[in-house]
């Protein structure tokens, strides 16, 4: 089985290493934390492709479909989670539909979220990665 690489975007460094640090607690080993969409994006096109993005919503100065778009067409394989604060539904309705593989609302209790976040990597990976 391959170990995926995982981005994590976030402009809140203690929350992109606290997501890092439950990743690798729970068997996501090549895990990288970027402050922000253009950092990430910048690895991508020096060859770095991950198998999964995690990105905050508003980590940059492009706005969040413009990040899904590019992504998409520099890294077609690659998963983009969103895992927000923000309980916008329209936003989460619109970035799946021009793509994200999903979009989790992170809930005052952090672990709750982060749970929610591994439960939902894992599955993804069992269904995309594993069946190729």
């Amino acid at each position: 089985m391959k170990n995926p690489v995982v981005f994590i975007v976030e402009k809140n460094t203690y929350h992109g290493n606290l997501v890092k640090y439950h990743l690798q607690a729970n068997r996501f080993q090549d895990v990288r934390v970027f402050s922000n969409a253009e950092d990430c994006l910048l690895a991508i096109s020096r060859g770095v492709v991950p198998d999964f993005i995690i990105s905050d919503t508003h980590s940059g100065r492009m706005n969040d479909s413009g990040f899904l778009e590019q992504v998409l067409v520099s890294a077609p394989g690659t998963r983009v989670v969103f895992f927000s604060a923000s309980a916008d539904e329209y936003l989460a309705s619109q970035l799946l539909e021009k793509g994200a593989a999903d979009y989790i609302h992170t809930t005052s209790k952090g672990d709750a979220g982060i749970r929610e976040l591994i439960k939902n990597l894992r599955f993804i990976y069992k269904e995309v990665f594993q069946s190729e």
